[in-house]
């Protein structure tokens, strides 16, 4: 892409950055343990991202699709997904995002960062075991609603909606953390694919029609080894990867 990314936000305000820094438009909202930040682009214009958080860092997909581009997230292969718009994704704190895209459509996205010390309604949720996975373009559904009410609280001054934005921050970094830990309820088929995993990997095979896709990619994608990967599609599936694959769908 040729662009060099730089920071343009002021010491010691968490924000990912963004390169040309003028394309976008921002507004942000701090809460106890929560920080939201709305971005949405302004102008049809090649941009590229990047952070390394300090604390968990949510993204909610609300509108997004690109000509052309690549996300990076550190532990995942990169992925190359042209329409994401209502998906979630999961940064870690300490772990690297970054990216490119030629945009299609004016891109709007919330991000959320979550103080490392939360969650604060699961005691179960502060075990190591239980910490947030590096996941790219999760199913939002589950999230949606909450999220949408609490980035329209920003800005606000009434003490009422105070009150309100407080109550929705649990619930929100609740919703998340069960969702990036696996915890939401989404239940596989026996042997199975999990639901995230199963949208992912159809994704990627359909965004990928026209090259080649290899077996250990996909099974990289959705965390598994290569022999557990193509044993859990076909339960899935209905039929191996590379017949699904050269198949019509």
């Amino acid at each position: 892409m040729g662009l060099r990314l730089k920071r343009v936000v002021a010491p010691g305000v968490e924000s990912i950055r963004i390169v040309p820094p003028d394309s976008f438009w921002r507004r942000a909202e701090n809460w106890d343990g929560l920080t939201v930040e709305s971005v949405e682009n302004q102008h049809l214009v090649p941009f590229a991202y990047g952070i390394r958080p300090t604390r968990h860092l949510f993204i909610f997909v609300e509108r997004a699709a690109r000509l052309d581009g690549e996300t990076r997230l550190e532990g995942l292969a990169p992925s190359t997904l042209r329409n994401f718009s209502r998906t979630i994704c999961v940064v870690p704190a300490g772990h690297l995002f970054e990216g490119w895209h030629v945009p299609r459509i004016r891109t709007k996205v919330a991000n959320f960062f979550i103080d490392a010390d939360w969650p604060l309604l699961d005691p179960e949720l502060h075990s190591a075991a239980a910490q947030p996975r590096p996941q790219l373009f999760l199913d939002s559904a589950s999230i949606e609603a909450t999220a949408d009410k609490l980035k329209a609280l920003i800005g606000s001054k009434d003490p009422g909606d105070r009150l309100y934005a407080d109550s929705l921050c649990a619930v929100l970094q609740y919703e998340l953390f069960r969702l990036a830990c696996g915890t939401a309820g989404a239940r596989r088929p026996k042997g199975g694919l999990a639901p995230w995993q199963e949208k992912r990997v159809r994704d990627y095979i359909e965004e990928n029609l026209a090259g080649r896709v290899s077996l250990a990619l996909l099974a990289q994608l959705v965390g598994l080894s290569t022999f557990h990967f193509a044993h859990a599609f076909k339960r899935s599936f209905g039929q191996p990867p590379h017949r699904y694959y050269t198949s019509p769908h």
